[in-house]
């Protein structure tokens, strides 16, 4: 085999290793996607479930950094604490060792069988999601092993010639020097591709006799689990700073874990060794190994290390002025959070939120018009311009990470809760607009053109209490998808009444000729526009908020009859 025929062929077999690691990957991912917040509900009971729950859905993705970065997400839409979070970080480092270890067991040999049940899989079950997605996995397993096949078979001749044995001499543990260029070895590699891609391929080097010694590879076995953490430290850059706290939990147990690891490395060289005498297994069983060492360092101390992350990152109360500079231009949301579209549920659940914060906005601007017309606070007429500025970009970024989303493979579910996401952000955008035309006629309260006696007065000041109480409950339902929305359809009637007084009185005193006709034309607008604002929560309720119940009401009647499916079939057996 020609030089030229090695280079090709080495360069082939990875690039089939790591298509296969992402197929894999895709197909496990979409497969357990819609069950993804359920798994993840798990979080909130405490550490060992937390922990159970890394193991589990990281052995499902075959990736920590898909799943700890989809942590950082849920932290960010607010689904879950930080506190929650620790323990799912440290089963995550356990569930990414799978992939090494099924590289361990030498099922190379079934490579094309299991890549041709995949194939016939995905390409024959067009019908069956859940099927599709499962040949979708086993399509990329088989890639997987074959990419190791091919590269086994051209590392071979390198490998005779002592190159890579010479190579494995500047990286090792003999020396300080040695040891740091290896630790840095694997914290490139992992960051390239992943942890269990960087054992896989160490795993292929020592097929071939390449890796003779264990003590060789500790440090890049070191590095990989620190250089994982990549990914989840991109994904949260524009996130909360709660959700950045989540990322550096990861980042610090990883570090501190894998350098304890390589300090105290004799004593887990000896553990290896007497488990197995295989030099692969060995590999697989050290990155084992030194998760599960994570594991014993920090499940028992994680209510300490929550308070160390809150000493290091201490919670910011947000301003007014943090919230206006934060959305001041396009595509600055913190929920939006692009790393989350390959995750079309966490990418739904963070859009949510988006739709929260824009009810919040409104909430403020309602309540800086109040206290400009009640109270003769000017200086809160240009907070509420700022505001519907706020509110307008915050619905072009919804506009178009939903439209992003769509391009991804979502459920038919998902595309429905998708249109009623598009069709509220759409809404409370034109709340916003009405809300900042209250402008108009907070001026001509003030040059005395609209006169307002103290039965206006308190008629208006109730609308506007009512209004934010409206606000504050929609806000509730958003948070809580299961509430019933009743509260808000009751609270829309009794405002359209108290604005259907108001305007009967209006009308009244015009017929009796007790006001003046401009003052009483400049009420009458204003009551139009209150008319126009209750129009849109009512429309923004069935579009939105009643959609986003009867999904969730559909999900849970869903989650009841599979427990009672089940508990039917354990009382058979």
């Amino acid at each position: 085999m020609s030089t030229l025929d090695i280079i090709f062929s080495i360069f082939g077999g990875l690039g089939l290793f790591l298509l296969g690691i992402k197929l894999m990957e895709d197909g496990m991912h979409q497969f357990a996607g819609e069950y993804l917040k359920r798994i993840m509900s798990i979080l909130t009971k405490n550490r060992w479930a937390s922990l159970l729950a890394g193991v589990i859905l990281t052995t499902i993705t075959q990736s920590s950094s898909a799943t700890t970065s989809m942590v950082v997400g849920f932290v960010n839409a607010g689904f879950t604490t930080v506190a929650n979070t620790l323990g799912f970080m440290l089963g995550a480092n356990i569930g990414t060792t799978t992939t090494g270890q099924l590289m361990s067991f030498k099922l190379d040999i079934y490579a094309l069988l299991i890549l041709g049940i995949g194939v016939v899989l995905y390409l024959f079950h067009s019908r069956h999601e859940k099927i599709r997605n499962a040949g979708l996995s086993f399509t990329g397993l088989g890639m997987l092993l074959f990419g190791m096949v091919v590269m086994k078979q051209s590392i071979i001749p390198i490998q005779q010639s002592g190159i890579i044995e010479q190579w494995f001499l500047y990286c090792n543990s003999a020396t300080l020097t040695s040891m740091l260029i290896g630790l840095a070895v694997g914290i490139v590699g992992a960051a390239l591709i992943h942890s269990g891609a960087a054992v896989g391929i160490l795993i292929t080097l020592a097929a071939t006799g390449a890796i003779k010694n264990i003590e060789d590879v500790v440090p890049i076995i070191a590095g990989c689990e620190i250089g994982t953490c990549t990914a989840v430290v991109l994904a949260s850059l524009r996130t909360t700073r709660t959700a950045k706290k989540a990322a550096l939990a990861h980042v610090l147990f990883n570090t501190i874990g894998s350098l304890f690891v390589l300090v105290t490395m004799s004593t887990w060289v000896y553990v290896v060794r007497w488990i197995d005498t295989d030099i692969i297994r060995q590999i697989a069983n050290l990155h084992t190994l030194s998760s599960l060492i994570k594991c014993a360092l920090f499940l028992p101390i994680l209510p300490l290390a929550n308070r160390a992350l809150n000493w290091i990152l201490p919670d910011k109360i947000e301003t007014t002025v943090d919230l206006i500079a934060k959305y001041k231009t396009f595509a600055r949301s913190e929920n939006l959070n692009k790393e989350s579209l390959d995750t079309p549920s966490l990418a739904l659940l963070q859009t949510h939120k988006e739709i929260g914060v824009m009810i919040l906005v409104i909430m403020k601007m309602i309540t800086c018009i109040q206290q400009a017309l009640l109270q003769g606070q000017d200086d809160k007429i240009l907070k509420v311009k700022h505001y519907e500025e706020i509110v307008d970009n915050i619905k072009h970024d919804i506009r178009d990470y939903m439209t992003l989303l769509s391009r991804h493979q979502v459920s038919a579910k998902q595309s429905i809760e998708i249109a009623a996401i598009l069709e509220g952000a759409s809404e409370l955008e034109r709340v916003g607009d009405h809300v900042e035309s209250m402008i108009k006629y907070v001026n001509l309260a003030k040059e005395k053109t609209m006169v307002l006696d103290d039965n206006n007065r308190s008629r208006i000041e109730a609308i506007m209490a009512r209004c934010i109480e409206l606000a504050v409950t929609i806000q509730e339902c958003v948070g809580n998808s299961a509430q019933d929305v009743s509260k808000v359809t009751l609270l829309i009637k009794q405002l359209e009444k108290d604005i259907k007084t108001a305007r009967d009185y209006y009308m009244g005193c015009l017929k009796s000729g007790s006001w003046n006709v401009l003052s009483d034309m400049s009420f009458s607008e204003f009551i139009t526009i209150m008319e126009k604002f209750v129009r849109h929560c009512r429309s923004f309720t069935g579009k939105y908020l009643k959609q986003l119940h009867e999904i969730e009401m559909k999900r849970h009647r869903l989650v009841k009859k599979e427990e009672i499916s089940q508990q039917s079939r354990g009382e058979r057996k």
